[in-house]
């Protein structure tokens, strides 16, 4: 039981588990910590291995989380997991980005669609080791107002991983992306509030923070993590920031991303029940302010690369996907309910 739960959430490189676990967990989750320590290690030289060759033709490159985090939050890259690299480039450069991650032998994900009004990434598999990269283009979907990739590059700091400077985000804006991703994904994920935790725990301009958040449109993503992580970490809430704790907006988004993290919601998982759905669904409303919310719909309406996959049409004729949208998609949720 507990060994699934730190593995959903893949905090079991952190959580301490001596005062309350059985033995036979504690020698399983010893041996998984060696394991996982060993896959970001192999994991994080692959990061270098391209930061390397992007360099080599002069396309600059933003690690976004991963092993970035484990350096800045953690102090040590193998105590932070993750999965996949998530790299920000220029959207104007994304075909070259695309061509050299094809020679480095990647291939891009089927499911993964370009559409620079639908999506902000691409998804990239290794054809040989399975290494996973999300090539960005934009840091989120169209929820809030982000920085360009130019101002994000003027003040873009560098950490050391294997013996080269990996480009980054600087710390005020790590901490502001990773406080918007978690709460577009209602913190299902532990991991997540857990690097805000740690990270308010270290010296932090708050002044500068709260100004971005505001510039952003997301201080009422800061109010919900401040709010979810007293709850779950006891963590102490900044005195700057405690009005933000109790606006109306931010409670009702922590009481939803409460239900989420209990109930394991992972809005991507094959044999979720309508129910769920329409929770997420009335999740993403929430969080969006009024500007965007018109954009959460049509974005809906409009066929996607799944839609295509499901019911294959000649190009003549694809204009049909429009009023096929609800076939599609009620098909889409059966077949991944039945194969799961």
């Amino acid at each position: 039981m507990y060994s699934i739960f730190f593995e959903y959430h893949r905090i079991n490189q952190v959580v301490a588990s001596e005062k309350w676990l059985d033995l036979n967990f504690k020698k399983q989750k010893i041996i998984q910590k060696k394991q996982t320590t060993l896959n970001i290690l192999r994991f994080s030289t692959e990061l270098v291995n391209v930061i390397l060759f992007f360099k080599r033709y002069h396309l600059p490159v933003i690690c976004l989380k991963g092993p970035v985090i484990g350096e800045k939050i953690y102090r040590a890259i193998g105590a932070r997991v993750f999965r996949d690299l998530d790299l920000l480039v220029p959207e104007e450069r994304l075909s070259e980005a695309e061509d050299l991650l094809k020679k480095l032998g990647y291939v891009q994900d089927s499911t993964s669609n370009y559409s620079a009004k639908q999506s902000h990434h691409l998804v990239y598999i290794h054809e040989q080791n399975d290494h996973i990269i999300e090539l960005h283009w934009r840091l989120h979907p169209n929820i809030i107002n982000e920085p360009t990739f130019e101002e994000l590059w003027i003040r873009h700091e560098t950490v050391r991983i294997a013996g080269t400077d990996v480009p980054c985000l600087d710390t005020t804006e790590l901490f502001v992306y990773l406080i918007s991703h978690g709460s577009k994904h209602a913190w299902f994920r532990l991991r997540w509030l857990y690097d805000i935790h740690l990270f308010l725990e270290q010296p932090l301009d708050l002044v500068e923070i709260q100004t971005r958040l505001a510039k952003r449109g997301c201080l009422h993503m800061m109010g919900q993590a401040l709010l979810l992580r007293q709850e779950l970490f006891e963590g102490d809430i900044p005195e700057s920031f405690v009005h933000l704790t109790k606006d109306r907006k931010s409670k009702r988004m922590a009481k939803m991303a409460l239900r989420i993290i209990e109930e394991q919601n992972d809005p991507g998982k094959a044999n979720q029940t309508l129910s769920e759905y329409w929770y997420w669904k009335r999740y993403c409303w929430l969080i969006r302010d009024s500007s965007r919310r018109f954009e959460f719909v049509w974005h809906h309406l409009i066929p996607n690369q799944q839609d295509r996959a499901m019911i294959p049409l000649p190009q003549s004729l694809h204009f049909l996907y429009i009023p096929l949208r609800p076939l599609t998609w009620i098909l889409r949720r059966w077949k991944g309910r039945t194969s799961s």
